[in-house]
């Protein structure tokens, strides 16, 4: 009888984040090609998205919060993961194990002995990891494991430069899924309604400089709709006050079905993101696959493998502030004046490789041991 198909995903911590959704989306589509799909968690939040029907889930309950690490507190955490990582290899023989976006993990998965054993990449090495004082400690770990999956060709070259060159052929190029379940025609050229999907955590996703564009256009005809929820939003609601342009935004806040609320609301003519640096944004592709042309900064990584300037979306070459908001307020003009606009079937056919069922067999072929590079 044939073994069935089996991969544990090693996460320090579950809770409702772009990382957990992706890996419900790709675990659903694994469980119904008929494989074996283990969560094994150090610490499964309150507050975290449901978990698809099908997965098993091992609530290890090793997770310690960075603030916390002290050097006694983490060789504690490193041995317990490390027993409860050999149980698990244990208890589901032949799978593959996958650490997602993490570098505590996969140490104690090393010391237990897991294999085959791959780091699950989704952020940009290079600003997440790379200045980071234990950075070269933590970047042996891409010769050690077995492999290193990134969500796009720039990550992958990332590690080249990084990490070295003879470690490229252990990397594999494995896009993320569509986490959306419905796609609409959504782009409405000549609307002049824009939009923003995502975190308001300013040091990253940088809205600010997305309001001093709009600012430009303070009496003009446009509208903002901004989805999404954080830190930074009672920052920004003022900045928008300060600029003059709180009237033409509407703040929606946290969507469980954001093109759900877009669609009610008429589509957009462009979504627009100004971030200092993406893990993989997932938030383009998901616009792509509606119809909506994309606006982003050329920030470190993901963006440029996705946007095609002038045919699905724009590029902002990343610079100081005032020029990339320069930058941006000449694109919204011409959006504005129509001289901007896309063919919505190009826009389309962009998410085309981020089908779940294409990503799926990509990741077959990795548990089946075969080149998928």
């Amino acid at each position: 009888m044939e073994q069935k198909r089996s991969i544990v995903f090693l996460c320090a911590r579950f809770s409702h984040g772009g990382l957990e959704t992706v890996m419900n989306r790709l675990s659903s589509e694994l469980i119904s090609r008929g494989c074996n799909v283990v969560y094994a968690i150090g610490q499964l939040a309150g507050d975290h998205i449901p978990i698809p029907e099908g997965v098993n889930v091992c609530d290890l309950r090793y997770y310690l919060p960075p603030e916390e690490r002290s050097i006694a507190k983490t060789l504690s955490c490193l041995l317990k993961a490390r027993k409860q990582f050999r149980s698990i290899s244990k208890m589901y023989p032949g799978s593959i194990f996958v650490v997602a976006s993490d570098m505590f993990s996969p140490w104690a998965a090393l010391m237990a002995g897991v294999r085959p054993l791959y780091l699950w990449i989704h952020v940009s090495i290079e600003v997440v990891y790379a200045g980071a004082r234990n950075w070269k400690f933590n970047k042996r770990l891409f010769r050690l494991v077995d492999g290193t999956i990134v969500l796009t060709p720039e990550m992958k070259d990332e590690i080249a430069r990084l990490v070295g060159e003879d470690v490229v052929n252990k990397v594999t190029v494995i896009y993320n899924p569509l986490t959306t379940l419905h796609t609409y025609n959504l782009y409405a050229p000549g609307s002049h309604h824009f939009l923003y999907v995502g975190r308001l955590d300013n040091e990253q996703k940088r809205v600010d400089r997305l309001l001093k564009a709009l600012s430009n256009f303070r009496d003009e005809r446009f509208k903002l709709t901004i989805i999404g929820d954080g830190k930074d939003r009672e920052k920004l609601v003022s900045l928008s006050n300060e600029v003059g342009i709180a009237d033409k935004i509407d703040w929606a806040g946290w969507q469980t079905d954001p093109w759900e609320y877009v669609k009610n609301t008429g589509g957009a003519e462009a979504l627009i993101l100004t971030s200092d640096y993406e893990g993989f944004p997932a938030v383009i592709v998901e616009a792509m696959a509606n119809g909506i042309p994309c606006i982003s900064t050329d920030c470190p990584v993901g963006p440029s493998d996705i946007i095609q300037n002038e045919l699905n979306g724009v590029i902002i070459p990343m610079s100081d502030d005032p020029t990339i908001v320069k930058s941006l307020t000449d694109v919204i003009k011409r959006l504005l004046d129509g001289s901007l606009s896309f063919d919505i079937s190009l826009v389309k056919q962009s998410a085309d490789k981020n089908k779940p069922e294409i990503v799926a067999d990509k990741w077959l072929e990795l548990m089946d041991h075969r080149d998928v590079r």
